[in-house]
């Protein structure tokens, strides 16, 4: 028999059950539907995402992050080039304005 936890908590809690007395089972009842409420009320305020959002997004970040980094070597790229040979952007040359 494979049980899981809860089945077998289930179980557990069933045959206590059978052995209190009418009023105490109902009022076991109605803790069991509060806490209930109370939980899944918590639960509503979590701001959960299912897994296959979550992997979504994921792939959607990857896929900006190459291009991000795409983006940034041919910015070097054209970087090396403007500055050529001499290290400069201007090909070494300023131009200089006269003097007043």
């Amino acid at each position: 028999m494979n049980c899981t936890n809860s089945q077998r908590f289930d179980d557990l809690r069933d045959k206590i059950g059978a052995f209190l007395p009418e009023d105490l089972r109902r009022l076991g009842e109605d803790a069991k539907r509060n806490a209930r409420v109370l939980f899944e009320s918590a639960y509503a305020r979590l701001n959960l995402v299912t897994r296959d959002d979550l992997e979504l997004l994921r792939s959607s970040l990857l896929e900006a992050r190459r291009m991000l980094e795409d983006v940034e070597r041919r910015l070097a790229e054209l970087e090396t080039r403007s500055h050529g040979p001499s290290g400069s952007g201007h090909g070494g040359r300023r131009s200089s304005s006269p003097s007043a």
